[in-house]
């Protein structure tokens, strides 16, 4: 799995590309963690929309989410867009968000259009 993080006006971009696997996931939440931009609270969109999640098992769903809410504190009340563009990848996004549900202080929602995901990352 390839990826991205860039920041554009008020929110973090994480980009992903190919075939998705776990460890590429925790890989990109330290990028993105480790930015000189990056401040608990910060609005960031997962753009899924080019990935292949049909490699993962839920084990690694369930790592995944594990893993991304370890940082709590570093997250603080985030407001996190995930990005699909298949129903392949629905599922999945949504499985992550009620594995994450209530382990920490991020809002998250998965969107089908970019521009959606976007107005609700800036709608504060």
């Amino acid at each position: 799995m390839k990826y991205e993080v860039h920041y554009h006006d008020g929110y973090f971009e994480i980009t992903t590309h190919g075939d998705a696997e776990a460890g590429g996931f925790k890989e990109f939440v330290e990028l993105l963690l480790a930015h000189e931009k990056w401040n608990p609270g910060a609005a960031f969109l997962m753009n899924h929309s080019g990935v292949n999640s049909s490699p993962l098992t839920v084990d690694e769903i369930r790592y995944i989410a594990d893993m991304s809410v370890k940082p709590r504190v570093q997250f603080g009340r985030a407001r996190c867009a995930l990005l699909v563009a298949r129903k392949l990848e629905y599922g999945p996004a949504r499985m992550w968000e009620v594995f994450v549900d209530g382990k920490w202080d991020v809002t998250e929602r998965v969107f089908w259009s970019r521009d959606k995901a976007i107005s609700w990352l800036k709608d504060v």
